[in-house]
């Protein structure tokens, strides 16, 4: 009348396994996930301000899009201006290579005081 089933049949097998291997994979996935989280450094949140009056060129490469070669230009241009110091940001536009969307990203980022 009834029949006995085998826990080892070859089709239970099978489905036991593949059931195991999703669970494996699943499990394995988030902890790859987790993993590659715990290696994201946080976001930015923080500001600064430079003057860009006194601000070395090291100091300015941490602005966006200023790099080493930029950095250096707006040094050197400053250095040509009376009193050496910028008295608008706008007179950025004038150093070779930076124009008004780089200005509109470096503003916040940007003070005029005099130099001492």
């Amino acid at each position: 009348m009834y029949q006995a089933i085998s826990w080892y049949d070859s089709n239970n097998t099978k489905i036991i396994i593949v059931c195991g291997a999703i669970m494996l994979l699943t499990c394995l996935k988030q902890d790859i996930r987790s993993q590659s989280n715990r290696n994201t450094p946080p976001p930015r949140n923080w500001t600064f301000q430079l003057n860009l009056n006194t601000a070395t060129a090291s100091e300015l490469e941490n602005l966006p899009q200023i790099g080493p070669t930029m950095a250096q230009r707006i040094v050197e241009f400053r250095r040509h201006l009376p009193n050496k110091t910028f008295t608008s940001l706008s007179q950025l536009q004038h150093v070779r290579g930076i124009g008004d969307k780089t200005i509109i990203k470096i503003t916040p980022f940007l003070i005029l005081s005099q130099a001492e």
